[in-house]
């Protein structure tokens, strides 16, 4: 979860997917049609660089959050490919995954099923970790150990 008031890891609220996709064909270019989930009230997909299609060898990704740190991640994708032979660069685009009205499955620690629908490969559903975000409350009780009062 970014830290900014609008992702919250609470039922209702919104975090943002980050992954990468690979098109591992020699010869086919593939296109992401859609992304949803269960658990999640509705996906939106913001294509801030590049599209939805994944050409063949090419990859696409998420980036974990929007603004600079986008920004970021398009230049460490295209500083990778300078790292490839000059006769197969490896396109990389780059967009934005929000996942809005979470349910109460969405916690912490947890994965929770999200299908990516292709034109070609179909349907692929991907289980997802769910990171606890910048921020996670501790709850301390009485059964709470004390530092230093024999806890580990």
């Amino acid at each position: 979860y970014p830290n900014a008031e609008e992702y919250s890891i609470e039922p209702g609220g919104t975090a943002i997917l980050a992954f990468t996709i690979v098109n591992q064909s020699n010869e086919d270019d593939d296109r992401l049609i859609s992304i949803s989930s269960d658990y999640a009230g509705s996906v939106t997909i913001t294509e801030e660089a590049g599209s939805l299609t994944i050409p063949a060898q090419g990859a696409l990704a998420a980036a974990q959050s929007e603004g600079e740190e986008l920004a970021d991640l398009v230049d460490a994708a295209e500083e990778a490919q300078t790292g490839t032979t000059e006769e197969s660069p490896v396109p990389v685009d780059v967009l934005v995954v929000k996942l809005e009205n979470l349910n109460e499955g969405v916690r912490p620690g947890l994965t929770f099923p999200v299908t990516f629908t292709f034109e070609k490969a179909g349907d692929v559903t991907i289980e997802v970790p769910v990171d606890a975000g910048p921020v996670l409350e501790r709850d301390i009780s009485d059964k709470s150990p004390i530092k230093g009062e024999g806890g580990h």
